[in-house]
């Protein structure tokens, strides 16, 4: 099981509407996946949310009273939004829709299709790695909360 600072992650059942104003993009801070403007949105916001953190393509939020994460999937449009954030671009005010991660894309499977000739003949492809964006969540970190 996925673990943030010691505490176990649990995929979210329903969306999560959140609105980014003004004021979250100007007190925010960048790079900062615990204070940046869709964090402090969803602080601000729900009344039960204790923390928040927003990692490359994840919001996960730490309810009163629960010893374990929540975690929703970003859409596109707030990905981008927070990637021009990191890299000192503007973050427009919006509302965003989290949804729940799909089971398909939580879980990895075991076996990769083809055999081991076939898969030695194929092209190693570089995977390109995103820079000047925010770390993964799963490493632990200071909760750093304003």
């Amino acid at each position: 099981m996925r673990m943030i600072d010691g505490e176990p992650v649990a995929n979210a059942v329903t969306s999560l509407r959140v609105k980014v104003e003004k004021q979250d993009i100007e007190k925010g801070q960048p790079l900062n996946p615990n204070a940046c403007a869709i964090a402090r949105a969803c602080v601000r916001q729900l009344p039960a949310v204790v923390a928040a953190k927003v990692h490359f393509g994840r919001l996960f939020l730490k309810f009163e009273g629960q010893k374990r994460w929540r975690r929703w999937g970003m859409p596109e449009y707030a990905l981008r939004e927070q990637i021009a954030y990191d890299r000192g671009g503007r973050m427009v005010p919006q509302e965003m829709i989290f949804r729940p991660l799909p089971v398909d894309t939580i879980i990895k499977s075991s076996k990769r299709g083809g055999t081991r000739r076939a898969e030695a003949n194929r092209p190693k492809h570089k995977r390109h790695r995103m820079t000047d964006v925010r770390a993964s969540a799963y490493k632990d970190e200071k909760n750093e909360r304003e």
